[in-house]
C-alpha cells in the first residue's frame, strides 16, 4: 500500500520493547486503531485504540479518547480512557477526561481531573 510508505517515518519500532511508537516530534491527526502494544511519544488529534496494552510516554500529547486492555499513562490526555483491564497514571499525567477501567492506580502527583467508573465490567 503506497499510502502506507508515506507514513512510515511517523512509527519506529523501539529498541527495549520493539513496540509499535509514533515518534516524539510527529504529529498524527486522525483515528489510529492498532492490534499490539503501542507506545505513544508525540502528539495525536484523534482516538487511540489497541487489544493490548497502550503507554501514553511523558512527552506525549493526545487530544482523544483511549481504549486498550490496559493503559498506563504519562503524557498529556485530554479525552477519556478506557481499559478493559488496568489503568495507571504515572507522577507526570495531565489527563482531563473520565476514566473507565477494571481497576486504576493513580501516583503521587498525577495530574487528574474527571470523572471515575471503575470496576468489574466498567470499561465501558
Amino acid at each position: 500500500m503506497p499510502w502506507v510508505e508515506n507514513f512510515q517515518h511517523l512509527f519506529k519500532a523501539s529498541a527495549s520493547t520493539e513496540q509499535p511508537l509514533i515518534s516524539g516530534g510527529a504529529t498524527l491527526r486522525g483515528d489510529m486503531v492498532f492490534t499490539g502494544d503501542g507506545s505513544i511519544a508525540g502528539t495525536i488529534e484523534g482516538s487511540l485504540e489497541s487489544t493490548y496494552h497502550i503507554t501514553i510516554e511523558e512527552e506525549a500529547r493526545v487530544t482523544g479518547s483511549c481504549s486498550a486492555g490496559n493503559l498506563h499513562a504519562s503524557g498529556r490526555i485530554e479525552g477519556d480512557l478506557h481499559s478493559r483491564e488496568h489503568i495507571r497514571l504515572s507522577p507526570a499525567s495531565y489527563i482531563r477526561g473520565s476514566l473507565h477501567a477494571a481497576t486504576l492506580e493513580i501516583t503521587p502527583d498525577a495530574d487528574f481531573e474527571g470523572a471515575l467508573n471503575i470496576g468489574p465490567g466498567r470499561s465501558e
